[in-house]
């Protein structure tokens, strides 16, 4: 979001741009408008996205996966769907800039069930939530921090 809407700000695809050669895959979780910039950097995108309304956008390779549970601070997406859907993924990177509607510390134990010995972009830190996400998962790692967004290496 990063001031901008539900998209990503300019300054998270300045330093993808930057940091991942192009045709390199990345895994993002979320999409939208930021999506496409990515596609047409040249990268390889396989999104999960909880709106319909926002899959089969820009590329072929969406997960429709609707956060779960009670509340706000209990959501998030199905980990046995989202599981599945990377399982045979060869990525290269992380972008987590999704769910846009539920609590994102809440992908620290999805992504206790996903390669992360990758590069991994964060957007949205200076929200509580993403803020606590990305601290969890940036421990014992190079990392980079931008207010709003972050880098962990």
């Amino acid at each position: 979001m990063s001031g901008n809407g539900f998209s990503m700000c300019s300054g998270i695809l300045s330093l993808i741009f930057s940091n991942v050669e192009k045709g390199k895959t990345i895994l993002e979780f979320g999409s939208g408008d930021g999506t496409k910039k990515l596609v047409d950097h040249g990268y390889t995108v396989y999104s999960i996205e909880e709106n319909k309304d926002f899959c089969d956008l820009h590329h072929d390779n969406y997960l429709h996966c609707p956060v779960i549970g009670e509340s706000y601070e209990t959501s998030c997406y199905d980990i046995d769907k989202v599981l599945e859907f990377v399982k045979d993924i060869n990525y290269d990177v992380i972008l987590a800039d999704g769910p846009a509607h539920g609590a994102r510390h809440n992908l620290i134990e999805l992504f206790s069930h996903l390669n992360t010995n990758v590069t991994i972009f964060v957007d949205d830190i200076e929200r509580e939530s993403d803020r606590m996400f990305f601290d969890a998962i940036k421990v014992g790692r190079e990392f980079e921090d931008y207010i709003t967004y972050g880098i962990i290496k």
